[in-house]
């Protein structure tokens, strides 16, 4: 019998192959050196559309269709509902995340129960676009206002969360307003112990964004709504 898992790291991919050549070898030495028991999957889209399954496939790791559709919202639900881990690390295929600081969110994983890679907090760098940077800090203000949850960086889905409660939640999001309701919801339903690290976030190095700025901010404004004023079976 093999033994439990101990961490999932998770990354929602979509036309990622040429990131992933560069990310997933620095992962998988990453994760084998924190602990032998864990697993790597790449939630790919739903029918191939680049190499990214032959690039999992060299490097000896887990790669599955994200269902029902090619959303990441359905991305992320996918890969909760196949992960195992007593840890679950969410992570970006894009290499502006970098796999070595899994180490400090692993570190802090029986203080806290969601640990976040903070572009916002003092000593975190953003490194992004201009339009991009704007949006994102609007977006935190906003949903920290109204929502009254006391973080830099929600946005960023560089996260480590206890497994178990993250594969409870019932997340209704399509887009990449996902995130913000993981956090809510964790606040909400566990009075979730929240910790930010300053992160050095980098730009992708190969492909371009997958975020349209227009369905970006109404999803945004939807999802705010509905967290704000929905009943508690929603949370």
């Amino acid at each position: 019998m093999n033994p439990p898992v101990e961490l999932s790291i998770l990354l929602p991919s979509y036309l990622e192959a040429h990131n992933l050549k560069e990310l997933l070898p620095e992962l998988v030495k990453t994760a084998s050196s924190i602990t032998p028991a864990y697993e790597i999957i790449v939630i790919d889209s739903v029918e191939p559309l680049d190499d990214t399954r032959k690039v999992c496939e060299s490097f000896n790791v887990t790669c599955i269709p994200r269902s029902p559709n090619n959303t990441y919202g359905d991305a992320v639900r996918t890969g909760i509902r196949h992960s195992q881990g007593k840890f679950v690390v969410f992570m970006d295929a894009d290499c502006s995340h970098y796999a070595g600081f899994i180490h400090k969110l692993y570190a802090l994983r029986n203080d806290y129960d969601v640990i976040i890679a903070s572009r916002y907090m003092p000593g975190g760098i953003p490194n992004s676009h201009f339009m991009h940077l704007w949006m994102s800090r609007l977006l935190n203000f906003v949903y920290r206002t109204c929502l009254d949850i006391r973080l830099h960086d929600m946005s960023n889905s560089y996260k480590l969360y206890h497994g178990d409660q993250l594969r409870s939640l019932k997340l209704k999001c399509m887009n990449f307003d996902i995130i913000e309701e993981i956090i809510y919801k964790l606040q909400e339903n566990y009075q979730a112990r929240i910790f930010e690290l300053p992160y050095d976030f980098q730009k992708r190095k190969y492909g371009t964004t997958k975020r349209n700025h227009p369905l970006f901010i109404a999803s945004y404004l939807m999802t705010l709504f509905r967290l704000k004023f929905s009943g508690t079976d929603d949370k």
